[in-house]
């Protein structure tokens, strides 16, 4: 067990939040922090701009208990203020943790 925002995550790959211990999981809750300090965003006013009906589906990506949809990584990034590349990277590898994407978009780029 691990504190993660003052709560208490499960950090076992079987439990309650398999993805807690994931780049793109750690990168999400600092983006989300970030935008209610500075910004003064709440996690329901993002997850509106999202165009999510609730905001506990952003909790629950943040915690590492669901994955972020690779589909949204881009959308989430920007409105957060994140690294694109680095956090669609992230995302991929939390999706599919099998592939070496650096070693293969990598590998595609130099064509």
């Amino acid at each position: 067990m691990a504190k993660a925002n003052n709560k208490v995550v499960n950090l076992d790959p079987h439990g309650d939040y398999p993805l807690a211990n994931s780049e793109a999981t750690r990168m999400l809750a600092a983006g989300l922090e970030h935008a209610a300090e500075d910004k003064g965003w709440s996690q329901r006013t993002i997850a509106k701009m999202l165009n999510y009906r609730a905001s506990v589906v952003l909790s629950h990506m943040a915690l590492g208990r669901v994955p972020i949809p690779i589909d949204r990584a881009l959308q989430f990034a920007r409105l957060l203020g994140m690294d694109t590349a680095k956090f669609l990277l992230a995302v991929l590898e939390q999706r599919h943790p099998e592939i070496d994407f650096v070693k293969v978009l990598g590998a595609t780029a130099k064509t």
